[in-house]
Formats: structure tokens, C-alpha cells, sequence
């Protein structure tokens, strides 16, 4: 992972937290588009691996993330249109359905938090925003959900209430 630029006292802020178990299960990272919030991301869940595995097990763990392999981490985005290759207009209620059976299911790896990554909820049509909203209220134990947002007044107000910024 490449280092962090510019966030470092975010970044430390949230880690403390999360070394503390003080921290909330649903964080909105939010701001212009470009400026780094899934790198920062990215670089949160470098230090939760480099806290929780050994030093022989962090690369591993690190690739199987690069390459969106993990089993414990889930990415929400938009997906690609089979019949016309373009990226689809919306994150769709049926792609929520999956994140919240992930999020039932038995964690293959017991140590490390199951993961979930909404890139970008600007990008939630109506009805998946209300189906994660019912996520959101909800939380459960060792899973931690980051929501990215671009234009942070696009997104419910329910759920902007249910997350830390």
C-alpha cells in the first residue's frame, strides 16, 4: 500500500478507536471526488491487517484485498452491464441483499472484521438506499461498513444520521 498523504491525523484518529474498540460500525468518508477517500480507506484496512496478522500472513492478506479477493471484505459499486459493457447508472437493491448476507454469514477469518465498502452510496438508487439504511440501524458485532460520498446531500439524511463523518 502507498503511504497516506494528508490525513495522517484522520487516519491515526480512527485507528486509536479502533485499537480501543471504540469504534462506530458505519463511517461516511465524504468530499470532492479525486481527493483520496478510497485511498484513505485502503490504508485504514493496511494498519487493521498489519495490527491483527502476523508479519508472514500480511502480504497475503494484503493481495487477496488488492485484487478484490478477500473474504472478509466486500466492495459495493456499480456494476458493468453484460449486453453493453457500461458501467450501470446505480448500486442496485438486489447488490444490498448480497451485503447483508455477507454480513450474516460466518466470517472466514476469525480475527479480522468483515469489511464493507460502498464506492460510491451517491450511487445507491432509491430503494438500495433504504434497504442499507435497515443495515445501518442494525449493526453487528466485528463489521465495519465505510460509505464513500462525493456529494455528501445526495445521500439520506437517515442514513448521513447513522454514521460518523
Amino acid at each position: 500500500m502507498s503511504n497516506l498523504i494528508g490525513f495522517s491525523e484522520e487516519i491515526n484518529n480512527l485507528f486509536i478507536k479502533y485499537k480501543n474498540k471504540n469504534l462506530h460500525n458505519s463511517i461516511l468518508i465524504f468530499g470532492p471526488q479525486g481527493i483520496g477517500k478510497r485511498h484513505f480507506i485502503d490504508n485504514f484496512i493496511y494498519r487493521i491487517f498489519k495490527h491483527k496478522l502476523s508479519n508472514d500472513k500480511l502480504e497475503h492478506h494484503v493481495n487477496l484485498y488488492k485484487n478484490d479477493t478477500h473474504p472478509n471484505i466486500r466492495i459495493l459499486k456499480k456494476l458493468t452491464d453484460p449486453k453493453t459493457k457500461k458501467l450501470k447508472n446505480n448500486i442496485i437493491v438486489d447488490q444490498v441483499r448480497g451485503i447483508k448476507k455477507f454480513i450474516k454469514e460466518t466470517s472466514p477469518i476469525k480475527n479480522i472484521e468483515k469489511i464493507i465498502i460502498i464506492d460510491s452510496a451517491d450511487d445507491l438508487n432509491n430503494n438500495a438506499s433504504n434497504s442499507i439504511l435497515k443495515t445501518l440501524e442494525e449493526p453487528t458485532d466485528n463489521t465495519i461498513i465505510f460509505l464513500i460520498s462525493h456529494q455528501i446531500s445526495s445521500l439520506l439524511p437517515t442514513i448521513r444520521s447513522r454514521c460518523i463523518k
